[in-house]
């Protein structure tokens, strides 16, 4: 290859660095394996980081290695190594690994060069911007618009919290992540980032501040008043074309920038309703919710810092609250016989190779028709009842996917379904077989957390303030709860309606949470002072909810005009609860801790054989409880308390399990199951 040095002289040593191995810190090496990209300071190359995690690295270009381009670049590395400094790394923020400096020898020009570098985390997909374009002349669907604008706040909160303003806030700046098979929004270039409190060199007026998405503080001699409201500002702009595909300041390429910003700052505020034709349509149909985010929209784009709202935090939480009479009124489900559900899937069996291979192999055939739902022995075949067998037979009725590929698994009432929630999507098991189980098209399968089964719906609850019913005929039904900021770990439906259990942010951490959501009544959210997150639900036969949760909590809330109670029975989390016809419910967790609950609250420990995570708990028709957990432990309470059931060979992982009087079915993370018959 013959180099055009006459042009540009750094040619030669673009070509050069390909091969090079740089070495880091602490004796770290990259390899630089394909250029990426380039541009007018620098190139970009995909590297390996000890010689396995793809990585990306920034060289920047001599030429441009001195002045504002040097204090940019170097700031960029010392914001997202503050970033970085944490036990647990924001998965909404592009991670950081190194900078450091590198002599690169050109052979031939015979020059050498030291070349200052920073190694950031390689995101598989592309930015917001292109989304944007891919979606014109619309904006992006309305769910996938506020899990990016939740993404978002969340990578924020982490920035805000160290004193830190990113100040370059676009869509070109969001990059959408699909390395682990579901959509992750993630903040990246912190190039101009202003660490407050801290004068880590004052910029000029106009120096890397974007017209458009910047407001006016930001174009100050020094920036004096910048501060976390800017951040705000460039946020409700980066939403409102997102869900209109239009900037919310649409900037001449040719127009002086002193003029585009007063005519930014002096022209009447962006509104959607002035757009509403490029509104995804439930919005659009919608002219009170579209005024109530115009409102919010306007504020948060208001010239002056103080007039907007506080936090980024906030002004999600006040985009939620606007939308959520999207939610329709919950309608009691239907009176059907309870067989489960069979959700069928619109894209073609095989259309998705990796969530295919993932599932099963099995799944690349069309979805069974539903069948009736005891299936995997004959009637008649089991001779003797499993509550009162001294001993079970095991036996492998589903073969393992892969380890940890589920997160959580709810077997329907008649016990011949399940669905379950894993690392590639959710899944539906049947006939001793899962098969891939598609959620709707606007759900992020990273956002859902659990399920739970009422006659032929699934129910799903995680990130976000709402639940979904997946029907058995027709689109699935969305209600909202007024939790902005929720996120649910647990769900629960009856005849009565759905709970939920969860947390929502607080500035001194997550608080428990439970919703509930009625029939043919408003939602009701309580908030629970004292407890973190909540993971399980259930309703007590006088009507009183009762959840629990993490340091071993458990709540009561009884909507009697009396606050919620709490208590604190173990240290360990209370990972699962189940409640009994007479009133009382019970509770397992780590440590091998099961709870008798009594209503009003009051818990009692019970002696059982083991010293395991319990995370799992059924009941079978007479009554008898079972639990199962970690290493492959199944337990069973009888009328002289609880006794280890021979599990050899069951999976090292129970997470789900459902008992009937002829058999135990048991679920394991890894996707296995098995049966347990008396002997």
């Amino acid at each position: 290859m013959v180099s055009d040095s006459t042009s540009d002289p750094f040619r030669d040593l673009s070509e050069a660095l390909l091969g090079q191995v740089l070495p880091g810190t602490d004796g770290r090496l990259y390899p630089l394996r394909e250029r990426l990209g380039e541009g007018g300071q620098g190139w970009v190359f995909r590297a390996t980081w000890n010689g396995s995690v793809d990585v990306v690295v920034k060289v920047l270009r001599p030429d441009t290695a001195t002045g504002e381009a040097l204090a940019r670049f170097q700031r960029e590395a010392q914001v997202l190594r503050t970033l970085s400094q944490q036990p647990f790394p924001n998965p909404h923020l592009v991670r950081f690994y190194d900078h450091a400096y590198a002599t690169v020898d050109v052979a031939a020009t015979g020059q050498s060069w030291d070349l200052p570098f920073t190694v950031l985390e390689l995101v598989d997909g592309e930015s917001l911007e292109t989304a944007i374009e891919q979606a014109q002349p619309h904006g992006l669907g309305l769910e996938r618009a506020r899990r990016i604008l939740r993404h978002t706040v969340l990578g924020l909160e982490d920035v805000h919290a160290r004193n830190i303003v990113h100040r370059d806030l676009k869509p070109s700046n969001i990059l959408l992540s699909r390395s682990t098979g579901r959509e992750i929004a993630k903040v990246t270039d912190f190039g101009i980032a202003k660490v407050l409190g801290v004068d880590m060199q004052r910029t000029s007026a106009l120096a890397g501040a974007t017209v458009g998405y910047a407001p006016p503080e930001q174009f100050e001699n020094g920036n004096p008043r910048v501060c976390p409201q800017t951040d705000v500002f460039s946020l409700a702009a980066i939403f409102y074309e997102t869900v209109t595909g239009k900037p919310a300041f649409p900037i001449d390429s040719g127009a002086h920038i002193a003029l585009a910003i007063v005519r930014m700052m002096t022209a009447p505020r962006p509104s959607l309703a002035r757009d509403r034709d490029r509104l995804p349509r439930e919005l659009a149909d919608r002219p009170d919710v579209v005024a109530a985010v115009d409102a919010e929209l306007s504020r948060a784009l208001s010239a002056e810092p103080a007039d907007r709202h506080p936090t980024a935090t906030v002004l999600f939480e006040a985009i939620e609250r606007a939308l959520l009479a999207l939610g329709s009124t919950p309608s009691i489900p239907p009176k059907r016989p309870s067989r489960g559900i069979l959700v069928r899937s619109s894209r073609p069996p095989g259309d998705d190779p990796a969530l295919d291979k993932t599932v099963s192999a099995q799944t690349r055939q069309s979805v069974p028709p539903i069948m009736a739902p005891a299936t995997i022995r004959g009637p008649g075949s089991f001779p003797r009842d499993v509550a009162k067998a001294t001993a079970l037979a095991w036996r492998r009725v589903t073969d393992p996917i892969a380890p940890s590929e589920f997160r959580a698994i709810s077997v329907s009432f008649a016990g011949g379904r399940a669905a379950a929630l894993g690392t590639h999507g959710a899944a539906l098991w049947m006939q001793g077989r899962w098969n891939a189980l598609p959620l709707p098209p606007d759900m992020d399968p990273a956002s859902a957390r659990a399920f739970a089964w009422l006659d032929e719906r699934i129910f799903v609850a995680g990130v976000g303030p709402h639940v979904v019913a997946l029907e058995r005929n027709g689109p699935p039904t969305r209600w909202y709860v007024d939790a902005p900021s929720a996120t649910f770990h647990g769900v629960f439906a009856d005849a009565s309606g759905v709970l939920l259990a969860g947390a929502r942010p607080t500035p001194a951490g997550p608080q428990g949470l439970v919703a509930e959501i009625r029939w043919n009544a408003p939602p009701r959210t309580t908030d629970i002072p004292g407890c973190g997150p909540l993971c399980g639900v259930v309703r007590f036969a006088d009507g009183g909810v009762l959840a629990c949760g993490e340091g071993g909590a458990l709540a009561m809330v009884r909507h009697d005009g009396y606050p919620p109670q709490v208590i604190h029975p173990c240290a360990p989390s209370l990972r699962a609860l189940i409640a009994a016809p007479d009133g009382s419910a019970a509770a397992v967790g780590d440590g091998g801790f099961v709870f008798r609950i009594a209503s009003p609250l009051a818990a009692e420990l019970e002696a059982i054989q083991t010293t395991r995570a319990l995370l799992a708990l059924a009941r079978g028709p007479d009554g008898t409880l079972w639990c199962a957990g970690e290493a492959g432990r199944v337990l069973r309470r009888t009328g002289t308390g609880w006794t280890r059931v021979d599990a050899d060979g069951v999976g090292m992982r129970v997470i789900a399990l459902h008992a009937t009087a002829q058999r135990v079915l048991v679920f394991c993370d890894d996707g296995s199951a098995f049966e347990g018959t008396a002997r």
